[in-house]
């Protein structure tokens, strides 16, 4: 059994970590430190992905769904109850400029294996909105964080 105290600990840990490493980066570019930038930045999107699984788990099995061990950010919240969804996408709405649920799915759908397109990035084109992901990411991990589920 899964201990939902030390997930949401986990959740909070590797959210701290990603939002440095992410100031860290920008903080560099302003410098014209692009070496340093790349690094923090590519981390940092690495953490906010694993963040976004572990929040998405934690509410999964907060609500004794059953789902398999992987990486994969839209299949998890495929599997969300409809009413979790529904607050996750209340809460986006007020961050972004689109109102569409449509918009909101197809943007999700996208983030399909973000781990692995940030972890292997240089090898092949990416397909995500990063703004889209930096906000989903809050949004999904300030709700684990604050309990909100």
């Amino acid at each position: 059994m899964t201990n939902l105290k030390l997930l949401q600990a986990d959740v909070v840990s590797f959210f701290d970590a990603a939002g440095l490493l992410y100031k860290y980066s920008t903080d560099a570019i302003k410098e014209d430190n692009y070496a340093d930038a790349a690094k923090y930045y590519t981390t940092a999107m690495i953490n906010f992905a694993l963040d976004v699984e572990l929040a998405l788990k934690y509410i999964l099995l907060k609500n004794e769904k059953v789902f398999n061990n992987e990486r994969n950010i839209a299949e998890l919240y495929e599997l969300l109850p409809n009413n979790d969804k529904e607050l996750i996408k209340k809460v986006l709405k007020s961050f972004i400029s689109s109102q569409e649920d449509q918009f909101i799915d197809e943007s999700i759908r996208k983030l399909n294996k973000t781990f692995l397109n940030w972890t292997y990035f240089h090898e092949y084109p990416r397909d995500i909105d990063v703004n889209f992901f930096l906000i989903f990411s809050t949004v999904i991990c300030q709700i684990v964080i604050n309990d909100q589920f």
